[in-house]
């Protein structure tokens, strides 16, 4: 089974579709409140991001199934068909932390990209353990909610690059693969959930909750401090399997 990748130069990008990720509540928001006024935002944010989850990677924005080429599949499989893969990850946040421990995700075998290079449209099939190296350069931004103190934001990864042994790199434009924008690593010192985007107040008097500086619309390079920065799958698989 494949996921499709695409690329919007010259292709047509598909707006206005459910948003598949939320902020699960195990996670503390990096937004702390500092007041009982800002307590009752920081519950409604997380309350807002969990009412938005679903498990259908068909909705994702920029992204398709598809079985044997790109362009989708209306009978493709939803992602809990999809196996389970396990690997030794490195994570790197926002601020530079690091992450070591066992990933598992549940993702296709392979994927398929569709990129540009040199004005030329690819489209390239991928496989998921192949990947060694995701990197995440730019985060956009879009309303969510609005509150009474200001509108509540989400960014999610606007681009990324992804990194194969012996290839040169392939920059895509888009949101990640829906396996990679929440991960679980376990290590000796137990559990801990990461998210590749935030969310985030902008007041109306002006400014942002969480105190970062950027704009409302339009692209950021510099994420929150806890989100994912760079994802190392190291080349020593560990196990897969397949649901019955």
């Amino acid at each position: 089974m494949n996921f499709a990748l695409v690329q919007p130069h010259g292709l047509t990008r598909r707006l206005g579709i459910m948003l598949i990720c939320c902020l699960a509540p195990a996670l503390t928001t990096p937004l702390m409140a500092n007041s009982e006024s800002d307590q009752d935002v920081a519950d409604q944010l997380s309350r807002n991001g969990a009412a938005m989850r679903t498990t259908d990677a068909r909705h994702m924005n920029g992204t398709e199934h598809s079985e044997d080429s790109a362009g989708g599949n209306s009978n493709a499989p939803a992602q809990t068909e999809w196996p389970t893969q396990s690997f030794r990850a490195v994570v790197r946040r926002g601020d530079g932390r690091e992450v070591r421990g066992t990933l598992q995700i549940r993702a296709p075998e392979t994927i398929i990209i569709r990129h540009v290079h040199q004005d030329n449209e690819y489209e390239k099939v991928v496989r998921v353990r192949d990947i060694e190296q995701i990197e995440i350069k730019r985060w956009q931004g879009r309303v969510i909610n609005q509150k009474e103190e200001g509108a509540v934001y989400q960014f999610d990864v606007s681009q990324f690059e992804i990194s194969i042994a012996g290839q040169e790199p392939i920059n895509i434009y888009g949101q990640l693969p829906v396996f990679f924008r929440e991960l679980v690593i376990e290590n000796e010192h137990g559990r801990i959930y990461l998210f590749s985007f935030w969310l985030d107040l902008l007041k109306n008097e002006g400014g942002w909750w969480t105190g970062m500086e950027g704009p409302a619309n339009g692209s950021r390079v510099v994420c929150h401090s806890d989100v994912i920065k760079t994802i190392e799958l190291s080349s020593g698989r560990i196990t897969e399997s397949h649901p019955e």
